[in-house]
């Protein structure tokens, strides 16, 4: 029984491993070998974030005062169908009212339609600055020797050293590009 390790002898060599162990991969690779990038705050604070929003924004005033014009034009032919219907005929109220239902549906699909391709748009010019700044990061690797870059997310970085964030750097470099 002398020979044999007990629960408290194992539980003691583990946990010299883990601080050993520790201190060894920080002596190789420093304390600052995790840094961070905030994509959403790139995306909000470059350039190139800022005139796609300006372009998105006046695109959606555009479509939405189209889309209005369209809606009132609806609006005014269900109203000259409530104010019609007492003098018209039941075949004639019919004709008018599937009138007016192809009108209202065929609206509506433009606003899906238009609500769908703004979507688009914008998740395209998303992606593009996206990939722009995955470019400049892999720069930024190479240049400083980092071995390990996450993106802030709010569910997963608790607390962080302003430090490792290279967000600045990045918006930087991709407001240099342009």
């Amino acid at each position: 029984m002398k020979n044999s390790f007990s629960l408290s002898s194992l539980f003691c060599l583990f946990l010299f491993l883990l601080v050993f162990s520790s201190s060894a991969y920080a002596d190789r690779f420093g304390k600052d070998a995790i840094y961070v990038v905030d994509m959403q705050r790139v995306l909000l604070q470059c350039k190139q974030g800022a005139s796609a929003r300006s372009k998105l924004e006046s695109d959606l005033k555009e479509q939405r005062e189209k889309l209005e014009k369209q809606g009132e034009q609806l609006k005014k032919q269900h109203e000259d169908l409530a104010k019609q219907a007492p003098l018209l005929s039941k075949t004639a109220l019919e004709k008018k009212s599937q009138e007016y239902t192809r009108s209202r549906e065929k609206f509506e699909m433009e606003v899906a339609k238009q609500t769908k391709e703004l979507e688009r748009r914008k998740n395209a010019l998303i992606e593009k600055i996206v990939n722009e700044a995955q470019v400049v990061v892999k720069q930024l690797v190479k240049e400083n020797g980092y071995r390990f870059v996450v993106e802030k997310g709010q569910n997963y970085i608790v607390y962080m050293d302003e430090d490792i964030d290279l967000t600045d750097e990045v918006i930087e470099r991709l407001d240099d590009r342009r």
